[in-house]
């Protein structure tokens, strides 16, 4: 029984030796084919991780964008919060003073 080599047998049934040649060489060439697209399928693959890595990147960008904006949108609002706070105290201090003023007036 032909075999291809390490014990393994290739063919089951009797050929003549022409025959067994030229369907090694069927069989080389189906290996060398499937190489082939092993290698077409590897590149295909590696150019989808790769795409997929750019949108992953593109992804981040947008998000480090939109977290920079929210930084400076909630500075601003902090700003304002202190401003507004200040500002109702000043008034708070302002009422206060003149209810101080109308109780220590003589009646």
């Amino acid at each position: 029984m032909p075999s291809l080599g390490a014990g393994a047998p290739f063919l089951s049934l009797p050929m003549a030796k022409s025959e067994a040649a030229l369907d090694l060489t069927r069989c080389l060439r189906y290996v060398l084919k499937m190489s082939e697209n092993t290698q077409t399928a590897m590149f295909e693959i590696l150019k989808r991780i790769q795409a997929d890595v750019g949108d992953v990147k593109n992804r981040l960008e947008q998000v480090e964008t939109i977290m920079r904006k929210m930084r400076r949108d909630n500075a601003g609002m902090l700003v304002m919060m202190r401003a507004t706070a200040g500002d109702f105290d000043e008034r708070v201090n302002e009422i206060q003073e003149r209810v101080e003023r109308l109780e220590s007036r003589p009646d």
